[in-house]
């Protein structure tokens, strides 16, 4: 069983790896850190099974009217929001 699990922590090159998911703020100090899945496991799926998931859908936030901020592999939400790589010429979306 041991070695089964730990197969699932061998990514596509052979190596050992996790999924990192971590939140921090302006201060650059860390709110949250789930480092407890295989890098195979989809981001957005790590996210969905995590204490700060389940707060921040609750109303908690860090960060009084804050948002977070995150790559393309996670979804659209109220306080989720991806970076936009639809139109990338156009210079308001660049800037955000």
């Amino acid at each position: 069983m041991h070695q089964l699990r730990m197969r699932q922590f061998v990514d596509r090159h052979g190596d050992h790896s996790l999924n990192c998911l971590a939140f921090c703020g302006p201060d650059m100090q860390f709110y949250y850190v789930d480092a407890n899945w295989p890098d195979s496991v989809r981001d957005a799926r790590v996210l969905r099974n995590t204490m700060l998931h389940t707060n921040v859908n609750a109303g908690w936030i860090r960060i009084a009217d804050g948002v977070l901020l995150e790559n393309s592999a996670y979804p659209l939400k109220e306080w989720l929001i991806p970076p936009i790589v639809r139109n990338q010429n156009e210079q308001a979306e660049e800037l955000f």
